[in-house]
Parts: structure tokens; C-alpha cells; sequence
């Protein structure tokens, strides 16, 4: 159903609607070009923007892949410097796969109680 307000609104004008609607119709002016050019630089200098953070990062990967390389194979020598009493066991760090499985359906929990509330 189609409210009675819209429909009363799309029909009345008042002085400024008219105003408006005739500023809008009016033909456009001639400018030699002018405008055509101004949005190809606009166009020229959105894809500079949008280009100049990937080439930049890729130019800094190129940069940083030959000393990276060098850190990679330099870190088995380093792990052999580490105190075995400062070396973790990686089981003891992991949380148990009760306490995954648990916080997983609390989370979704959550998240179901927040889109619940949100209608």
C-alpha cells in the first residue's frame, strides 16, 4: 500500500521545487570541451592514486626479499643459541580442543544473541 503523505508530496510543488526543477532543465552550456577534459585528469589521477600504494609495496617486497632470505636462513642458528630452559613446548601453549570447541559455540552464541537484539 502506497502512503497518502508520498503521493501528496510527489504533487505539491511550492516556489522553490519549480525553481529547481527549471534550473535542472535548462540546456547545459557549452564549454569547448572544457568539462570532458577536467574529468579525464580527474580519472588520470584517481588511478595514480589508486596505483601508487601497490606499486610501492611491491618495489619495497623487491627490496626487503634478499636480506629477508638471508634472516630465514640464519634462524636455526639463532634457535641453537636459545636456553633449552627458555624453549617452550608448544603443547603447553595451544588451550585444549574442549576449550576451542566451547569458546567456538559461545562465540556463535553470541553473535545470534547481537543479530537478535539488532532486529
Amino acid at each position: 500500500m502506497i502512503s497518502n503523505i508520498i503521493n501528496m508530496a510527489d504533487k505539491t510543488t511550492d516556489r522553490e521545487d519549480r525553481l529547481l526543477a527549471s534550473l535542472f532543465a535548462a540546456e547545459p552550456v557549452e564549454d569547448d570541451g572544457f568539462s570532458d577534459r577536467v574529468l579525464r585528469k580527474l580519472r588520470v589521477r584517481i588511478w595514480i592514486q589508486r596505483l601508487t600504494l601497490p606499486v610501492a609495496a611491491l618495489i619495497g617486497f623487491a627490496v626487503a626479499i634478499n636480506p629477508l632470505m638471508d634472516l630465514l636462513a640464519l634462524m636455526p642458528s639463532l634457535a641453537s643459541l636459545v636456553p633449552a630452559r627458555f624453549a617452550l613446548d608448544i603443547g603447553s601453549v595451544l588451550p585444549a580442543t574442549q576449550s576451542l570447541v566451547i569458546g567456538g559455540l559461545l562465540l556463535v552464541a553470541g553473535l545470534g544473541a547481537l543479530q537478535l537484539l539488532d532486529d
